[in-house]
């Protein structure tokens, strides 16, 4: 299996280009950039971004947040119609350890048969989150992710998922990390463990001003606060985590850890900055 490596950069930024290009080249991997979606020059509202319905999981998200959802969509359309089984999909801001390409090289031996997951998270945060216990395959070891998680810094996807994403999402409301992450019944994300990356925002290590900043939090052309819907709305939504949590409070996540799960921080790569102390 063959696996293309792609990071996701704003024209506007080439500062963070020659960041992810730095850190390629350290570990002997070679990076294709894919030009994100400009939120402060999109034009309109796209065709896939669909508001106001009960159907997804937020009424409403901002302009940079549609635009990120945008640029992701960009990623695994080329991976979907590439002529690799697979790619590997990073945000522009992420330390990557030396063992990113020995991970990539073990998948490579991999039938679609013995896929880890639906998607493979590399990346880890430094919040609390709910994994199963260990599987190894090939010299990876992964933990089913058991709860929607944050980050979509780094990720690898097969063909045939990324086609199913395109599908998905061809009409959205969300954030690309929450589709990517969250467990159902026809989709099964895995983080690899230890994580092969993390990105600035949760490393303790100096970044360049010119990487670290991002989308200015206060600008009103792509962060505007969006609504969150109708009361009838925002209750379902409610109702529907009071259930999906209710499971965790009566023996579950005793029985997750009895099965050899854990609940808790992916550790790090030793080779990557260590967390951010918070």
């Amino acid at each position: 299996m063959k696996a293309e490596a792609l990071y996701i950069n704003l024209a506007r930024m080439p500062a963070r280009a020659a960041f992810m290009q730095d850190q390629a080249e350290r570990i002997g991997l070679t990076l294709h950039r894919i030009e994100a979606v400009d939120a402060q020059a999109l034009q309109g509202i796209p065709p896939e971004y669909d508001p106001h319905s009960r159907r997804h999981p937020r009424w409403e998200i901002a302009r940079s947040t549609m635009a990120c959802f945008l640029s992701h969509r960009l990623a695994w359309r080329r991976i979907a119609e590439g002529e690799d089984d697979a790619g590997l999909v990073m945000e522009d801001d992420v330390f990557l350890s030396a063992e990113l390409p020995a991970a990539l090289d073990r998948l490579a031996g991999l039938a679609f048969s013995d896929w880890p997951g639906s998607v493979l998270k590399l990346d880890g945060i430094d919040l609390p989150a709910r994994f199963g216990a260990i599987r190894e395959s090939a010299g990876l070891c992964t933990r089913e992710i058991r709860q929607t998680i944050s980050s979509a810094g780094a990720y690898v996807l097969h063909r045939r998922h990324a086609a199913a994403l395109l599908s998905r999402s061809s009409s959205f409301c969300d954030h690309p990390d929450d589709l990517l992450f969250t467990p159902r019944s026809d989709w099964h994300p895995v983080q690899l463990t230890p994580a092969v990356a993390v990105q600035g925002v949760w490393a303790d290590a100096d970044m360049p001003a010119s990487v670290a900043e991002g989308e200015p939090a206060a600008d009103p052309r792509v962060n505007q606060p969006p609504a969150r819907g109708p009361l009838d709305y925002r209750l379902m939504k409610e109702a529907r985590r009071t259930w999906r949590r209710a499971p965790r409070r009566f023996g579950g996540d005793a029985r997750l850890l009895r099965e050899g799960g854990m609940i808790g921080s992916i550790p790090l790569a030793p080779d990557l900055p260590p967390y951010r102390k918070r």
